[in-house]
């Protein structure tokens, strides 16, 4: 009996995670963005003096990393779905440049969409990014 304990809310996750998986997600973050600019600007003050997102935490966000380079960035992790190797993540990041860029700040290529832009490996990874409005962009990264 202890066994179903555990297998009910395991096989509840997969399928939340499954059923909840893009798209809405990204009106999730969106949402997140519209209300909280205030303490993701502050956020992004911090981090940019700082060089680094070492001990900054909002509610609601489950990760932020800063992400150096040509173009600096810093994501804000809304959400996260799946189980390796079929994992999704999302949420919103801003760019120091203004520009969009690939999940993490890689060196991936963008093709334009009707929407925002689009990038893929050679391994199948993928994602895309949508501007929300500034330097605020939306990311959708799946592996």
């Amino acid at each position: 009996m202890k066994k179903a304990a555990y297998i009910v809310p395991a096989l509840s996750l997969l399928v939340s995670s499954t059923l909840y998986g893009c798209g809405l997600d990204r009106d999730m973050a969106i949402d997140y963005y519209n209300s909280s600019k205030s303490e993701l600007e502050a956020a992004v003050a911090e981090i940019l003096e700082n060089q680094s997102a070492d001990g900054i935490a909002l509610d609601g966000i489950l990760s932020i990393s800063y992400w150096d380079g040509d173009d600096t960035i810093i994501e804000f992790e809304v959400y996260a779905s799946g189980i390796a190797p079929s994992t999704t993540y999302g949420g919103i990041y801003y760019s120091v440049s203004g520009e969009p860029a690939g999940f993490q700040n890689t060196d991936v290529t963008l093709v334009e969409t009707a929407d925002g832009w689009e990038w893929q490996t050679d391994g199948g990874n993928c994602g895309e990014t949508t501007h929300i409005e500034g330097n605020w962009y939306t990311y959708e990264a799946e592996f």
